[in-house]
């Protein structure tokens, strides 16, 4: 049942991080500011706030405050999500571009192999819990 509530908040970080994403770029198009690299500067945003909003969440209603301290969880929740979502994330994307799947679809086929990840090293390292 975690792993099912886990999925679902994931959903819903997902959707924090487009409309985080995509309000910050409209934001810095309509007023001209950063724009040789507003998208970046969008993501980044968009990435931390979906990934402290997950955390948060997670936390509360899928691992149950955790046993590890708050700031050392939150710490660690980042250093998996961002070692899921840019390392791990990069190499499958060059895999599949190795194989000829097509970069529309490689990223939904990745989220198969890192949801499983982020919940198991959630789990264990970011809130300290059992198998």
């Amino acid at each position: 049942m975690q792993f099912v509530k886990f999925c679902i908040i994931g959903i819903s970080n997902a959707l924090v991080y487009y409309f985080t994403y995509a309000g910050g770029l409209y934001a810095f198009r309509e007023n001209s500011i950063l724009t040789d690299f507003d998208y970046l500067v969008a993501h980044i945003i968009g990435f931390s706030f979906c990934v402290y909003w997950g955390f948060c969440i997670n936390r509360r209603f899928v691992f149950n405050e955790g046993k590890v301290e708050y700031a050392k969880s939150l710490l660690r929740f980042y250093i998996i999500y961002t070692f899921t979502g840019f390392i791990l994330n990069a190499i499958l994307l060059y895999l599949w571009n190795r194989v000829g799947i097509s970069a529309y679809i490689a990223p939904i086929i990745n989220v198969i192999f890192t949801t499983p990840i982020n919940f198991i090293m959630s789990k264990l390292w970011a809130f300290g819990e059992k198998i």
